[in-house]
């Protein structure tokens, strides 16, 4: 099921327009609605989706990030990536992992290899320099394979990293900010690269930045830093090479990262840095070094929008503190700022909590799962992206309809 915005045909119903409410992403025949998916991800105006090993993709093909030749060529319902063109195989095939960029994305098969397509401008597909006046060489027309036994890997808006079966990372794509961690910084880097940095284990991209969590329990982040989410860095808001700004005795159980910084710890406490107004207590300033949330205590899970930190806790109980314009800590009240985390009464039995990343400066919104597999959302509610069958701002958790 989908909903929102669908200009380009993302939301895969088989309709273009400017937004659309919840309905079924129909089947690649056109003529039944779309089921036994088992991973989806959204880039800036298209989606993939994961049936039987195979990549679907549907929305915007202006990159040709549904792997059609011709760069006009969208879909409003999904379309298998093809490979034939350069490989032996038909589809893009047993696939297990994927992620989306802006305008390029990244999977892995079982074998370990890694496959890119979309934009490569910037080098984010890692298959060597672009030719921006021939179109075959710039809007890659098929998955190509760059490198092989991946563990794990990540799409920024036009950067990737990957890493390895030995725990070794890879990046290549924008390094504007310094976001790929190699300094000097270089524009772009075009071909698959690595810094003989090892023992990562799991890593995240925000839009500009990269963070990495180490096998001894150390966390790490590289490039855009205006609200010190990596950390204590002089200088210019942005760092170009990776900076441990976490290390506790403990293993870490969990990152989030969105406009500030979240670390979940295997002990349940959940510790802040960044912006000032989103860390979850009370500070005059921001914070470079990652301080206890002093309230938050056996928690599961945390998530975050664009201005606002969400943490569940062991019972089911979800908190959330940081920008409430747009009602992002659900308690039914417009007030502007929550300092502290705030228990949203209105839910129980949570298992699952995310929140959305939207570049609108009137707010963002979130949502919930709980134990019977009820969907809940709250916030802005633009192109009717909450689910209710309305586009009206939600202050508290109404049921997805």
């Amino acid at each position: 099921i989908s909903w929102g915005a669908n200009t380009n045909g993302e939301l895969g119903q088989g309709t273009i327009s400017a937004s659309a409410g919840p309905g079924n992403v129909i089947d690649p025949t056109g003529s039944g609605n779309l089921s036994g998916i088992t991973l989806i991800s959204a880039g800036a105006r298209h989606s993939l989706a994961i049936l039987d090993g195979n990549v679907l993709a549907w929305g915007d093909n202006s990159n040709t990030q549904l792997g059609r030749f011709s760069a006009m060529a969208n879909s409003s319902i999904p379309i298998y990536i093809e490979t034939g063109k350069f490989f032996s195989i038909k589809n893009l095939e047993n696939i297990i992992a994927l992620s989306a960029g802006e305008t390029h994305s990244m999977a892995t098969d079982v074998e370990g290899q890694l496959w890119t397509w979309g934009e490569g401008v910037y080098g984010q597909l890692g298959v060597g320099p672009v030719d921006l006046s021939n179109p075959a060489t710039y809007r890659k027309r098929r998955a190509t394979k760059v490198a092989s036994k991946v563990r794990t890997m990540a799409a920024g808006n036009t950067h990737s990293i990957y890493v390895d079966g030995t725990g070794e990372l890879h990046f290549f794509g924008a390094n504007f900010l310094g976001q790929l961690g190699i300094s000097p910084i270089a524009s772009r880097i075009f071909s698959d690269s690595t810094v003989n940095f090892d023992r990562v284990v799991a890593l995240a991209c925000g839009a500009d930045f990269t963070i990495l969590l180490r096998s001894d329990g150390s966390v790490m982040g590289a490039g855009d830093n205006a609200h010190e989410q990596l950390g204590p860095i002089p200088g210019p808001p942005s760092t170009p090479v990776f900076t441990n700004f976490f290390n506790k005795v403990d293993r870490i159980a969990q990152v989030a990262n969105q406009s500030n910084s979240y670390v979940l710890k295997s002990d349940g406490t959940v510790w802040s840095f960044g912006h000032k107004d989103y860390l979850g207590d009370t500070s005059s300033t921001h914070i470079s070094t990652p301080r206890q949330i002093p309230t938050l205590s056996n928690i599961i899970a945390i998530g975050a929008t664009n201005k606002t930190g969400m943490a569940l806790d062991v019972t089911g109980k979800i908190w959330a503190w940081g920008e409430n314009t747009s009602g992002s800590c659900g308690q039914g009240v417009s007030t502007s700022l929550f300092t502290s985390p705030v228990l949203i009464s209105s839910l129980f039995d949570i298992i699952y909590i995310d929140g959305t990343i939207q570049g609108n400066l009137l707010g963002s919104s979130a949502c919930a799962i709980d134990v019977n597999g009820d969907l809940y959302t709250w916030g802005i509610n633009e192109d009717y992206i909450l689910g209710d069958g309305t586009d009206i701002k939600r202050l508290s958790p109404v049921r997805a309809s």
